[in-house]
């Protein structure tokens, strides 16, 4: 279950879908609505070398009124919250095997990461930087965030921001799902770590949805029930959202890509409300 980390704080997961699907951007019609809405799978970080803007959503920005994320960044007090969630929480180590965090330290020091950042973040802080080491950026201060590039593109001036959850329920579902031996396991794997997030670099900024699915799809790397909380739980809250948020106004939905496709996805949930639902190529 450890390839999960890499995928929360970077795409929120995929699964397989066919080949003449990849597109990272869908447009969302018919049912009565007066103007097509889209939808954009994003990936959360990524390094500034291997960064490009999807111009495929960035064109849908003079088309539609409203932006909504699964979080509003704009927000000063969600800023605010994420940075008390980040401070450190040193219970979740409290009982842990003092030989596997000496083997723990050991393996971080050696891949040059101070092992003093598990006392000083929470887990999840501790996993977003463990997540963003494995991407192996020329420099990690320097990383991109798509949701961030698109806020920033003129075509975003003055549309509305608005988000689909709260900053409290993120954070608590990130920090239930990952503990001490989750941490542990992830730094075990760390070198592979590294292979996985390359590989999902590039399938992700290729829109190679076949490869994403083929390396994210493995029911070996993640329990059934943090896959339901994750992905199925989420989506389905959001499907009593979203329909609203594209009758008052043309939206485009910015969200982790993972939560688009499959079965239990948003485009199969709002194709099954009666919209049509079809991938934008050009």
């Amino acid at each position: 279950m450890y390839r999960l980390f890499v995928l929360t704080f970077a795409i929120f997961f995929f699964s397989a879908v066919s080949a003449q699907q990849n597109s990272l951007v869908w447009k969302v019609s018919g049912n009565g609505l007066k103007k097509d809405s889209y939808l954009f799978g994003t990936i959360h970080l990524a390094c500034q070398e291997d960064f490009k803007m999807n111009e495929k959503a960035k064109a849908t920005l003079s088309k539609v009124d409203q932006l909504v994320f699964e979080l509003d960044i704009t927000k000063e007090e969600n800023l605010n919250a994420m940075r008390e969630y980040l401070k450190p929480d040193r219970a979740y180590f409290q009982d842990f095997d003092p030989a596997k965090r000496k083997v723990m330290d050991s393996i971080l020091t050696e891949q040059n990461f101070p092992p003093m950042y598990l006392d000083a973040l929470s887990q999840a802080g501790i996993m977003s930087l463990l997540t963003l080491f494995s991407f192996a950026c020329d420099d990690p201060t320097a990383v991109k965030g798509m949701e961030t590039e698109l806020l920033a593109q003129d075509e975003a001036k003055g549309k509305n921001i608005a988000e689909l959850e709260t900053v409290d329920f993120q954070f608590k579902l990130l920090n239930s799902i990952m503990g001490a031996e989750e941490i542990y396991q992830y730094v075990l794997t760390l070198d592979k770590q590294k292979e996985i997030a390359k590989t999902m670099i590039n399938a992700y900024f290729s829109e190679d949805l076949d490869a994403l699915g083929a390396l994210f799809n493995d029911p070996s790397y993640m329990e059934e029930d943090k896959m339901v909380d994750l992905l199925e739980k989420r989506n389905n809250a959001w499907m009593e959202k979203i329909p609203t948020m594209m009758e008052q106004q043309a939206s485009l939905f910015a969200v982790g890509a993972g939560h688009l496709v499959g079965e239990k996805g948003i485009i199969n949930l709002l194709k099954k409300k009666g919209y049509q639902v079809t991938p934008v190529f050009n």
